[in-house]
C-alpha cells in the first residue's frame, strides 16, 4: 500500500504548557496559543529537538524541513546538521 503524505502545516509546541489534548488535538487555534508555532517561526533557532509518540510523522516532518533548509542554505554555502537520535544507543 502506498504511503500518503498530506501537505498540512505541522505545528510545533514547547514541551511545557497544555495546548494539546490527550488525543493529540490542539485545544486552541495555533494563532491564539503562545506554546504552538509553525516551523517557519522557529527555524532560526540553532538547535531543535522533535519529540513525540511513534508513527506521528516526526521523521517525515524533519526530513521535509531539512530539505527546505538545505535548498535555501545551498546559496550561502551554509550547512544543515541533521541527526536521527534513533541511530544512537546512549
Amino acid at each position: 500500500m502506498p504511503t500518503i503524505h498530506y501537505n498540512w502545516t505541522r505545528f510545533w509546541r514547547r514541551r511545557e504548557g497544555s495546548s494539546i489534548s490527550s488525543e493529540g488535538y490542539l485545544f486552541v487555534h495555533p494563532q491564539f496559543s503562545k506554546n504552538v508555532t509553525s516551523f517557519d517561526q522557529i527555524s532560526h533557532i540553532p538547535c531543535l529537538v522533535l519529540l513525540g509518540e511513534p508513527g506521528i510523522g516526526k521523521t517525515y516532518a524533519l526530513e521535509s524541513e531539512v530539505k527546505k533548509q538545505e535548498d535555501v542554505l545551498s546559496i550561502t554555502d551554509e550547512q544543515v546538521l541533521h541527526f536521527n537520535l534513533r541511530s544512537f544507543s546512549s
